[in-house]
């Protein structure tokens, strides 16, 4: 079942490298789409993920909110007690809201081991000599800046992606649609 999964993506991921008559322009070009196509499957994955724990994350961010919220709340009252336990736990929070947006992160980072997977079994032979030096590079080295590349490039383009967009804005709707956080410069209205 796998080899025949991975004969049908072979078939199609090497088609973009052999459409160059120049090998180096092939490599290049089909690096280039391999990286979008994780790039795409990546963000897919990690909007999928975030649309099914959707409630979880909010809950997070807005517990984080309410707690912020009422710690600066406790110093308007000098309540120093009441600050402490409130801004212990919006600490929490906000810990538990970095490193879930972080983990969501991740999601989108899965398929790169099946790329070079992939382009290991195509291209472990080749390397790349530096110019004037006995050192040489494999394709990693070649994979992994133009994921980075298309990565930051395709950040610049989601928004105006359609289905990226309306994500985008409900989260944002989301976001809004709770407490908002308070300033310490709040304390003074």
């Amino acid at each position: 079942m796998f080899h025949t999964i991975f004969l049908f993506f072979d078939s199609i991921l090497i088609w973009f490298y052999r459409v160059p008559e120049i090998p180096v322009l092939g490599f290049f070009l089909g690096t280039t789409v391999l990286a979008g196509l994780s790039v795409l499957v990546g963000e897919a994955t990690r909007t999928l993920v975030y649309l099914l724990n959707r409630d979880y994350y909010e809950g997070l961010q807005d517990s984080m909110v309410s707690m912020h919220n009422s710690s600066i709340k406790a110093i308007g009252m000098k309540d120093k007690t009441n600050y402490k336990l409130c801004n212990r736990q919006a600490n929490e929070y906000f810990g538990r809201v970095f490193f879930s947006q972080a983990a969501l992160f991740s999601c989108s980072l899965w398929v790169l081991p099946f790329a070079l997977a992939w382009m290991h079994s195509r291209f472990s032979e080749i390397e790349f000599p530096f110019p004037g030096t006995d050192f040489s590079v494999g394709f990693a080295f070649v994979f992994i800046p133009m994921f980075v590349l298309v990565r930051i490039l395709f950040g610049k383009i989601r928004p105006r992606l359609p289905f990226f967009r309306r994500l985008d804005r409900a989260m944002k709707e989301a976001a809004n649609s709770g407490e908002q956080p308070m300033s310490w410069g709040d304390l003074g209205k």
